[in-house]
């Protein structure tokens, strides 16, 4: 009798009628992402059908139905090709349980679309965490055979190397597009510039005094993580440098959420992608574009706080959770 490799014990594993139902939602989900990248129909219009015209909306579900069943031609042409090289995935649940990290491409679509978040916020905020769960939970690379797995060298580094790859790509994205929406007066006083007020008055002796606020800081929000920030600030004293550390900040949660989540689910590559959702939510990209706050420097103590007291660091738990109540009261 043939044993069967560990990953079909696996919760991310499909079968029978559920394999065929995840490859048609699969299919529905790259094919809308290449009929939006083709035909570029506004997002926001997309939420709200009464926008579109009839025979826009006949356009774009002629073209919904031919990307999927183009994707799903060559799912099957790719799981064919597979068992005649008598390795990889042998069954459609195996192939569709790694290619489910593609069902976010609808949802990448409208990571920055502003108008699209205006229509209906909640709905997308609401889709987006249960989509981004969802797919933690049945993406499965399997490592049983050796034509799909990997080298142990490339499996102890791949995550790594792209994981620093991501958060370099999210810092450098967010910095440019943050900078370039202050430079075309994007930004408001509240609270972009009661920040910077207040870091400059510190830097020149007056101690977190804020011009706009008449008076103290600290009496309105206690932020005095803002004091880990001045030595920075201080090298380069703008808004840019502000924005591009918020982006700094936020993209570098992504690496305490990573070990955290290999700690708990022992599979780096589902860890890698928790991280990924992570610098891909919605919800993230929304709050780094929305002016500065010093509550973005949270996430990075709060992942790091948690992973300390997972792995019974209690020197590292409570320096974290000491410059996590200093975000703000």
């Amino acid at each position: 009798m043939t044993e069967k490799s560990d990953h079909h014990l696996k919760p991310g594993t499909l079968e029978g009628s559920a394999a065929w139902v995840h490859a048609a939602v699969l299919s529905l989900c790259v094919g809308y992402s290449v009929m939006v990248m083709v035909h570029q129909p506004p997002l926001a219009a997309m939420l709200g059908g009464r926008l579109l015209t009839t025979p826009m909306r006949s356009q774009l579900l002629q073209s919904l139905v031919l990307w999927s069943l183009v994707w799903a031609f060559l799912m099957v042409a790719g799981l064919s090709w597979a068992r005649l090289r008598g390795g990889g995935p042998t069954t459609l649940g195996e192939l569709v349980a790694g290619l489910w990290p593609l069902s976010l491409l609808p949802l990448a679509l409208y990571v920055f679309d502003t108008a699209a978040w205006s229509v209906s916020p909640v709905s997308l905020y609401a889709a987006s965490t249960a989509i981004c769960g969802y797919c933690v939970y049945r993406t499965n690379w399997p490592a049983g055979r050796a034509k799909w797995s990997f080298p142990p060298e490339v499996r102890r580094h791949a995550p790594w190397v792209l994981l620093t790859l991501a958060i370099t790509a999210y810092v450098i994205y967010v910095s440019l597009h943050t900078i370039a929406n202050h430079r075309s007066l994007g930004t408001a006083a509240f609270d972009l510039g009661i920040h910077e007020n207040t870091l400059w008055n510190t830097l020149h002796g007056g101690f977190f005094f804020s011009s706009l606020e008449g008076g103290s800081h600290l009496g309105v929000h206690t932020s005095f993580v803002m004091l880990l920030m001045l030595p920075i600030y201080a090298l380069a004293p703008a808004t840019e440098t502000m924005l591009i550390l918020q982006s700094l900040v936020v993209g570098l949660a992504a690496l305490p959420l990573y070990f955290l989540a290999n700690r708990m689910l022992k599979n780096s590559a589902q860890a890698l992608l928790v991280a990924l959702l992570w610098l891909v939510h919605p919800a993230v990209g929304g709050a780094n574009f929305y002016d500065f706050h010093a509550i973005a420097f949270a996430p990075l103590f709060l992942f790091t706080a948690v992973y300390f007291w997972w792995c019974q660091r209690w020197r590292g738990f409570w320096i974290t959770i000491v410059l996590l109540l200093s975000v703000k009261e």
